[in-house]
């Protein structure tokens, strides 16, 4: 995320390593998952792109921490909050390794977040139809396009205090990591470039990924001590699995405020669904194709934009839906109200994207707000709850029964179909930040009164 703000211009650049802007600890230890009472931490310790991002769609997350030298933590936009002996605190290492609970660590919750993810794309090549030449083609283009990428790798089971000499080898001044075992991958790294004339000691292959570790200064292939190494292009996970680029912008117009259902994939999906990326459960576009989710606004607002997920779509064969948004959805009847809005998206590539409304659309309190996608000829990915989801908040079209499915209740199965979990539709509604201006305060009435006229003549049938 950093590495993609910084090639936009939105964060200063430099000739040495920039300073870090977002908090990786938080993302990485604070990230939404289900507490563990018993510990009184929180057990998932990121190192997923698919935890991530449904950690930064939901308005938190890319907290930013301070410069160096400033103490005043808790007025810097997020970032931990308490000050210790080191003023960043960047990661409460004491706190974490006594299993302490974390919450006093993280800003406060009216804290604004400085940056908003647009998109979340994934480059796995299984699934891709790619063959490794194309992949590793792909990855570059990435790297050009979009910065640093996340991905998945072998560590050899590290411990903090040591890591497996048969994964990391250091020659002269220079590590390089092979994993000709094709052992599960155990540990998240990041893309930062490659050289096409190294050869990693025993790969049997020219070419290597320029990949930065979290472990401090350990390896270096850069500089030493650069906490970099090189990996070999047929490694079986670097560059192959969990390859994940970030696009990212200042909040701006929007807020951190969002519509949604669920909190997002916060863990992995397993069976059918165990190489999907996005942590999230699939519904074959042989069974349905049309999905919906609806809500009952409890902050009204102004909707500017819709985040949604596609699992289809890839380079060079973008994927296209249709949004309709109704005045709400008759659990009994399978009837939508009025429609309020309809346009049409083209997803560029797997992965989360962010699209605009054409028409932002005023959002009253109390009111029922129904959102169907038609995802066409693909697959509809959906947030697949294990501990059981509630009803009565999303919906597919089965073509098995040719009738409305909660997506809490139906049953895994049908013909072609990698369904793993009952679960959520996800959408993700974001609304306008308000300012506290007489401009704001106009333009918000000057929107109302548009998108009012829209539902003066509104019908919404009861729920069942």
């Amino acid at each position: 995320m950093d590495s993609n703000l910084i090639q936009q211009g939105y964060l200063p650049t430099s000739t040495t390593a920039p300073p870090i802007v977002l908090s990786s600890w938080y993302l990485s230890v604070y990230n939404g998952q289900p507490e563990d009472t018993s510990k009184n931490e929180w057990i998932n310790w990121g190192g997923w792109t698919f935890q991530t991002t449904a950690f930064a769609t939901r308005g938190q997350g890319t907290w930013n921490i301070p410069s160096p030298g400033t103490n005043n933590i808790t007025t810097m936009s997020g970032g931990p909050v308490l000050v210790s002996n080191n003023p960043l605190n960047a990661f409460p290492l004491t706190a974490v390794n006594n299993e302490q609970n974390l919450a006093p660590y993280v800003p406060p919750s009216g804290q604004t977040v400085p940056f908003i993810t647009q998109n979340a794309f994934y480059f796995d090549q299984v699934g891709s139809g790619r063959n490794a030449s194309a992949q590793i083609d792909i990855v570059k283009n990435a790297v050009q396009t979009y910065g640093a990428l996340a991905t998945y790798m072998y560590a050899g089971g590290y411990t903090e205090g040591g890591h497996d000499v048969s994964v990391f080898n250091t020659v002269g001044n220079v590590t390089y990591e092979y994993n000709p075992g094709n052992k599960a991958y155990d540990h998240a790294v990041t893309i930062i470039g490659w050289n096409d004339n190294i050869t990693v000691p025993g790969s049997g292959t020219t070419g290597a990924w320029i990949v930065q570790n979290s472990w401090g200064s350990w390896g270096g292939t850069l500089a030493s001590n650069d906490g970099t190494f090189y990996a070999p292009y047929n490694d079986p996970y670097i560059g192959v699995v969990g390859v994940t680029a970030y696009k990212m912008a200042p909040i701006g117009k929007y807020s951190p405020f969002v519509l949604q259902n669920e909190l997002g994939p916060t863990g992995n999906t397993n069976g059918a669904n165990a190489s999907n990326p996005t942590g999230m459960g699939i519904i074959d576009s042989s069974r349905a194709t049309l999905a919906l989710s609806q809500f009952t606004i409890t902050s009204p607002g102004v909707l500017l934009a819709l985040g949604l997920t596609s699992l289809d779509a890839q380079s060079g064969a973008t994927k296209t839906a249709t949004i309709s948004l109704y005045d709400g959805f008759d659990v009994g009847t399978n009837t939508f109200g009025s429609l309020l809005e309809t346009q049409q998206v083209t997803f560029l590539q797997e992965g989360y994207s962010l699209f605009d409304l054409n028409l932002p659309l005023t959002l009253y309190m109390n009111e029922m707000l129904a959102i169907k996608v038609d995802y066409g000829s693909s697959s509809i990915p959906y947030v697949w709850e294990p501990d059981g989801a509630n009803s009565d908040l999303s919906f597919f079209y089965d073509t098995l029964t040719n009738q409305w499915v909660d997506f809490a209740t139906f049953t895994p199965g049908g013909p072609n179909s990698n369904d793993a979990y009952d679960g959520v539709f996800s959408v993700k509604g974001i609304l306008a930040a308000p300012e506290p201006s007489t401009y704001w305060l106009c333009n918000f009435l000057a929107m109302a009164g548009v998108v009012g006229w829209r539902r003066r003549a509104k019908w919404r049938l009861s729920r069942v």
